[in-house]
């Protein structure tokens, strides 16, 4: 799985998932979430939350289960799957401190 902020791979430090790059850790409560959208079938996953230009818009996103940068409406190009619904849990409970790729 790959942190949704900066594209690395996370690690497994003290049974939790980690960035090393943001230094910050996973909650389990995220990777429980992020572990069922990814591994039903894109076509069984959760409605498309409209897009918000404040919260969406506001840093580069990239696809927990392929590692790569997200398109403008934070849809994988690749697998179709979506951030937004986690967007702003991201923001709001997962500090990354963020460097540049």
């Amino acid at each position: 799985m790959y942190c949704p902020i900066c594209g690395d791979s996370f690690i497994s430090q003290d049974g939790t998932l980690y960035c090393k790059r943001g230094d910050m850790p996973l909650s389990q409560g995220m990777l429980r979430q992020l572990q069922h959208q990814y591994s039903t079938p894109a076509t069984e996953q959760s409605p498309l939350p409209a897009f918000a230009e404040q919260i969406h818009a506001s840093l580069r996103w990239y696809c927990p289960g392929c590692g790569i940068r997200l398109n403008r409406e934070r849809v994988c190009p690749q697998c179709r799957r979506h951030m937004r619904k986690h967007v702003r849990r991201f923001i709001e409970l997962h500090p990354h401190f963020r460097s540049k790729p």
